[in-house]
């Protein structure tokens, strides 16, 4: 039952709560459930050891006025990490009219000891969290809010770079558009005394940025010990239009403790500043090899993206095993969208429990094939043989070839490696590809930049 929350009201709830260190880092998210009913979800990241002050409801307003008592949904937590437990919260409400609202939660307090949060005295400022839903026609597609699929709790070393991704997800496939942001205490108020990162200890070495496409959040280097609070604000628009908003804080603890994050390498290497083009029905393969220069530490290899979550009928798939992984997805129809599919990969050490990592941004945009032979879709594909081979095989062609028809050999990721000129007249076609190194490829009849026809084969 939805309940009016009159100020007396408030002011008596927030002064019951015990002033304990309590919470890191955390946010909300929603969907739309239909009419103008949504879903939130509150998750907060808790000092697992500060049971005076856990939370086993929380007060969740909707931006018209009321708020909800919303209840944990996760029995007493999950703990996650060393102290740190993850905890989450979902409400139902209807709003009475269109508009645009602001979903919020605040509690008391912050973890003691963030030394860029009114320091030294962290502890005695609200936590407050907030996402915007838009209940507007123009925002009718747009069904859920961005979700991330990294926690937002790391760790990292003293004058070495580090790196976090949240890695946000929209299952509606709005352009994301990244942020950093202040923290906040409260509706409309940031925290007091907040300082950035890299203003502890200010000087060359010391610097943070933010890739807005990506999300990826650079330091390089830190320069203090101790704990850190950033926010980031991921934006989804759709048709350039603002449809969602959320924001998310972000909980840092800097080592001073010596230890070298683990060396990520993927195979083959893809830039980050590259989005791969794929097609539908196209197989893509990544090898991840994660090495750690310090000895006797335990590795492991995660792999994250919208690919791998329930919204899609046909997942990637990502297998690790000891310091390799592999990961591997079959591109669908579902799959295809404007916005690129991102998906991050770490590599993490148990360094402190927590660990310390390596990240590598992968990102692809899948369209769908073009497989057709000239303007008749009901010719047959291409038949390879032998498949496999070991670089040296035939094509036989649904037809003769005509004048200035090339084929073109695609790697899995979408690269062209090689590009033949077909012999015109000829049905039957021979292809030396020895210089490949073993592995799936993709064969391509390609006339004036347009393909016509795409088959797989694979190069012993």
């Amino acid at each position: 039952m939805h309940k009016k929350i009159c100020s007396a009201f408030l002011l008596l709830f927030l002064a019951n709560t015990l002033s304990a260190t309590h919470n890191l880092s955390g946010e909300i998210v929603f969907q739309k459930t239909g009419g103008l009913g949504v879903m939130a979800t509150i998750v907060t990241y808790t000092k697992a050891t500060s049971v005076n002050a856990d939370r086993d409801s929380l007060l969740l307003c909707w931006g018209d006025g009321n708020c909800t008592m919303v209840a944990r949904s996760n029995g007493t937590g999950e703990i996650v990490g060393a102290n740190i437990k993850k905890n989450i919260y979902i409400g139902h409400y209807t709003y009475a009219a269109e508009g645009v609202y602001w979903i919020s939660m605040t509690d008391q307090n912050r973890s003691s000891g963030i030394i860029n949060v009114n320091p030294p005295a962290s502890d005695n400022i609200p936590f407050h969290l907030e996402a915007m839903v838009r209940l507007l026609p123009d925002a009718a597609g747009s069904l859920h809010s961005p979700v991330f699929l990294e926690p937002p709790v790391d760790i990292a070393s003293l004058y070495l770079p580090f790196v976090h991704v949240p890695n946000a997800f929209d299952a509606d496939g709005d352009s994301l558009v990244y942020e950093l942001a202040v923290p906040m205490q409260g509706v409309g108020e940031l925290v007091p005394n907040y300082s950035w990162p890299n203003q502890i200890v200010p000087n060359p070495e010391n610097q943070i940025s933010l890739d807005p496409a990506t999300g990826k959040f650079t330091w390089d280097a830190p320069q203090a010990p101790g704990h850190y609070c950033i926010a980031i604000v991921v934006r989804a628009y759709r048709n350039g239009i603002l449809v969602e908003e959320t924001r998310r804080d972000l909980f840092i603890e800097v080592s001073e403790l010596a230890n070298t994050p683990p060396v990520l390498v993927l195979i083959p290497d893809i830039s980050e500043d590259e989005i791969v083009e794929v097609t539908v029905g196209q197989i893509v393969q990544i090898q991840a090899i994660a090495t750690d220069p310090d000895p006797g530490q335990t590795l492991t290899l995660t792999a994250s993206g919208g690919l791998f979550e329930d919204f899609f009928q046909e997942k990637a798939t990502f297998v690790p095993n000891s310091n390799t992984g592999m990961f591997s997805w079959t591109v669908k129809s579902e799959h295809v969208r404007t916005q690129p599919h991102q998906i991050l990969f770490k590599a993490k050490d148990d360094f402190l429990g927590d660990g310390f990592a390596a990240t590598r941004i992968v990102r692809f945009r899948a369209s769908e094939v073009v497989g057709v032979w000239g303007a008749n879709p009901d010719l047959p594909g291409l038949h390879i043989f032998p498949n496999p081979n070991t670089g040296t095989f035939h094509v036989e062609l649904p037809e003769p070839a005509s004048h200035g028809l090339i084929f073109r050999i695609v790697g899995i990721t979408g690269q062209v490696l090689q590009e033949l000129v077909i012999q015109s007249g000829n049905a039957t076609q021979t292809v030396q590809a020895g210089d490949l190194p073993s592995g799936l490829y993709f064969l391509q009849v390609v006339s004036n930049g347009k393909v016509l026809v795409t088959e797989r084969f694979v190069k012993q």
